[in-house]
C-alpha cells in the first residue's frame, strides 16, 4: 500500500485468509485503512507494516490524521484480519488507538498485536462498536515520559462490548491499565482472558475500571511494575463471576489459580478442574468462544451446565463448533 484504502461506501474487501493474504504499509504511510459505511466489510487479510500517522500542527485529539495509526472506522466490519506493526513515530501528539480506533462498526475474529502509540489504547481505542472473539496481544507504549496512555491493550472510552477475546503481553509504562481500560457506565467486558498484562508505575495492569461492567471473565497473572501482582483496580463500576489473584467484591468472584493447558506456548484454554471451569453467570442469549464453541457445556461433569470464565469454553474432545458465516458471507467455525 502506497496510500490508505478508503471504504466510505459498502466495499467489500476480502483476502484468502490473515494467514495468506497480506496488505503491507509501505514507507511510512499514514494509516492502512478507513472505514465509515456501514456495508463496508474487510475479511481476511493481514494489514501489516511500519505505518505512522502523519503529524498535524493541529495538536488536539480529534478524528484526524492522528487516530487510528493503523485503522480507522466508524461503521462497517473487520473480520478474521489482522492489524499488525503501527507506530506512533514517537511523536508525543500521535495518537488514539494504535492499532485500531473506531467510533462504530465491529472488530471479530480478528488479531491485532504489536501497535504502539504514546497515547490511549495501544491496540484498540473505542468510544462505540463491538470488539468480539479477538486476539489483542504484544501492544505497548513508549519507552519515555512522553508515554501518557493508558489502556496498552484496549481502551474502552464509550459504550462498547468486549466480549470472548485473549487479552495478553500488551504493556504500558508511565500509566493505568495494561490489559483493558473502562471509563464509559456502558463498557461492557464479558468472557475475557486477561493475562501478563504489565502497568509499570500505577498499576491496574490487567484493567483499571471506573466504570463499567466485568463479567466472567479470568484476569490474572498481571503485574505493576513487572513483578508486583496488580489485576484489577477499580474506583467504579462491578466486577462479578471473574477469577483473579486477591480478593475482589462482587457477586460470583473466585480468587485461584487458573489452570492453562500450555501458558508458555499461548494455550489459555482451561484444564479440567481448573479454577473458573462451570464458574461463570449463565446469561442468555449465549455467546459463542474464542474457539467458536457454544456456551454453556458441563465442563467439569456437575449436573448443570454452566459458562466457564474466560475467553474458552471447556468441551468434551470432538464438541461440534458453531457453524455461521461471518459478514463476507465466509463461513466460520463448523
Amino acid at each position: 500500500l502506497f496510500h490508505a484504502i478508503v471504504a466510505d461506501v459498502a466495499y467489500r474487501i476480502e483476502g484468502a485468509g490473515r494467514e495468506t493474504s497480506l496488505l503491507y504499509a509501505y514507507n511510512n504511510m499514514s494509516r492502512a485503512l478507513n472505514l465509515s459505511a456501514a456495508g463496508a466489510v474487510v475479511s481476511g487479510v493481514s494489514l501489516k507494516g511500519k505505518w505512522k500517522a502523519a503529524r498535524s500542527d493541529n495538536y488536539g485529539y480529534g478524528p484526524g490524521a492522528r487516530n487510528g495509526l493503523g485503522v480507522m472506522m466508524s461503521e462497517g466490519t473487520i473480520t478474521n484480519c489482522t492489524v499488525e506493526g503501527a507506530s506512533g513515530g514517537g511523536h508525543p501528539w500521535l495518537g488514539l488507538g494504535g492499532g485500531v480506533w473506531m467510533s462504530g462498526g465491529q472488530v471479530v475474529d480478528s488479531v491485532i498485536s504489536d501497535n504502539a502509540t504514546s497515547q490511549p489504547g495501544k491496540g484498540i481505542y473505542a468510544t462505540g462498536g463491538s470488539i468480539e472473539r479477538c486476539v489483542i496481544s504484544g501492544n505497548k507504549g513508549g519507552s519515555d515520559q512522553w508515554d501518557g496512555g493508558r489502556g496498552a491493550g484496549v481502551f474502552l472510552n464509550g459504550p462498547v462490548r468486549l466480549a470472548n477475546s485473549l487479552v495478553v503481553n500488551n504493556s504500558c509504562t508511565y500509566h493505568e491499565g495494561g490489559g483493558v481500560v473502562m471509563t464509559h457506565q456502558d463498557a461492557s467486558v464479558v468472557n475475557c482472558t486477561i493475562v501478563g498484562n504489565d502497568s509499570t508505575v500505577l498499576g491496574g495492569g490487567g484493567v483499571y475500571m471506573t466504570a463499567g461492567a466485568l463479567r466472567n471473565s479470568i484476569v490474572w497473572g498481571n503485574t505493576k511494575a513487572g513483578t508486583e501482582t496488580s489485576d484489577i483496580v477499580t474506583t467504579g463500576g462491578t466486577v462479578t463471576y471473574t477469577l483473579t489473584s486477591a480478593e475482589i467484591a462482587g457477586e460470583g468472584n473466585l480468587v485461584g489459580t487458573p489452570t492453562f493447558a500450555d501458558r508458555a506456548r499461548g494455550d489459555y484454554r482451561l484444564v479440567k478442574g481448573s479454577a473458573g471451569v462451570d464458574a461463570g453467570e449463565n446469561v442468555q442469549p449465549f455467546d459463542i468462544d474464542l474457539d467458536f464453541h457454544e456456551r454453556p457445556w458441563n465442563g467439569n461433569g456437575t449436573e448443570v451446565s454452566r459458562t466457564d470464565m474466560g475467553c474458552y469454553e471447556l468441551v468434551p474432545p470432538g464438541a461440534p463448533k458453531r457453524l455461521f458465516h461471518d459478514a463476507a458471507g465466509r463461513q466460520q467455525g463448523g
